[in-house]
């Protein structure tokens, strides 16, 4: 496991888990490589209530995260974005 959170932590481009709960049956997401950059000896992540696929508030958060850590060189310029 050790090495899979090492990949995931520097790895160029985000990695992003996604649970499902089974109290609602709703699928939330959490990003695995942010979460490893700010603590590297996690061994379980917090998936918050509220990081849900449901609406574009939600979308827009998941991706302005993804973008804030992506390593620029490897995405094309435009992808994801209105620019």
């Amino acid at each position: 496991m050790d090495d899979h959170l090492v990949v995931w932590r520097d790895s160029p481009a985000a990695v992003i888990g996604v649970v499902v709960d089974p109290a609602d049956d709703r699928p939330r997401w959490v990003h695995l490589t942010l979460a490893l950059r700010d603590d590297p000896k996690l061994t379980s992540v917090f998936v918050e209530a509220t990081a849900l696929f449901e609406d574009d508030a939600q979308v827009a958060s998941l991706l302005a995260s993804v973008r804030a850590t992506t390593v620029n060189r490897y995405v094309p310029f435009g992808i994801g974005s209105r620019a």
